[in-house]
Formats: structure tokens, sequence, C-alpha cells
């Protein structure tokens, strides 16, 4: 029950309470709570969701030393980036569904999916091109010493070309 009720004007606005457990209970009763510090709103409760006040301008943890410990979701994670800053452990990626698909989309057909080890990119995906060792859909036409020299490409095209610079070339074309 409640242990101080919050008035203005003589209307109910919240009250800090006793709930189930003896767990301790703050409850604002127009559907939003707002959680601030300095004067001024940071977060914002709902019946169904925790939000920043401004968009964009709130962190969830404050540094690399003090953080949250793990994020359990049952819905979607919408992010312009995710990063790993793991140091000691693998960072998995792993899709725990019923059939197991792990999809990365793009949304776009010009959009570019790239796989890098230590900085330096080792294959991508690129409109519709598999691209492995190189970054060039033609990597059989390069001048010594470049960088597209060696790899394989299959492209969206049905071509597959390997190459390495001064040495034959394979050139497989898919016909109907």
């Amino acid at each position: 029950g409640d242990i101080v009720e919050f008035k203005k004007n003589g209307t109910t606005v919240g009250s800090i309470g006793s709930a189930a457990g003896g767990k301790m209970s703050v409850i604002g009763t127009n559907q939003n709570l707002q959680i601030g510090a300095n004067g001024a709103n940071v977060f914002n409760v709902s019946t169904t969701s925790i939000y920043p006040a401004t968009d964009n301008a709130t962190d969830l943890g404050f540094s690399s030393s003090i953080r949250f410990k793990d994020l359990y979701l049952s819905g979607t994670a919408n992010a312009s980036v995710f990063t790993s800053s793991a140091t000691v452990a693998d960072v998995t990626v792993r899709s725990k569904g019923s059939l197991g698909n792990l999809i990365l989309d793009t949304e776009n057909s010009n959009g570019l999916i790239q796989f890098k080890q230590a900085g330096s990119e080792k294959m991508r995906l690129d409109a519709g091109n598999l691209l492995v060792g190189t970054t060039d859909t033609t990597p059989y036409n390069n001048s010594a010493n470049s960088d597209a020299d060696n790899g394989i490409a299959l492209l969206a095209s049905g071509f597959i070309s390997a190459a390495k610079y001064n040495a034959s070339p394979l050139d497989i074309n898919r016909t109907g």
C-alpha cells in the first residue's frame, strides 16, 4: 500500500509505497513517471516503455568501468552501430531461433557487408557479388603489387574469377 501520496492542486500525481514481497514502489498516476537529475528530466517510464527525455542524448551505462552486465530482449534491437570492445574473449553473433538462420540485411540493393580481421578486409558481399581476398570484381585485371591482385570474385552475373598477379587466372563463366 501507499506510504506517501503526492498531490498537486488536490489531485494525486503519484505515490511511494510497498508492493508484493516487501518491494518499494514508486508510481505515477498519469501513465508516465519522470526520473531526472540536476533539475532536468532524464528518463520517462510509462506502462509499456522506458525512454529518454531527449532523443539521442542519454547513455545507458556510464563508462567502460561502470556498465550494465547483460541485456535480455524478446524483440528487436535497433541501432546504427553495434560495437564490441571485448579484448579477452571472442565475440560471437549467433542465431538461436528454431530455424537457426542468421540474417544480415542492409535493406539497400547497393549495401555492403564486410568481413574484417584485425582491421583488414578479408571478404565482402557487394551488390550481389561475393569477393574473397579482393575488393575488385575483376581481380585478374590489375597491375603488379595491387592489393586486389589476389582473390576470388563470384559475381552476380554468374562469372567466377580467381587470380594472382603473374599467374594464369582461372575464369569460369556460367552459360545458359
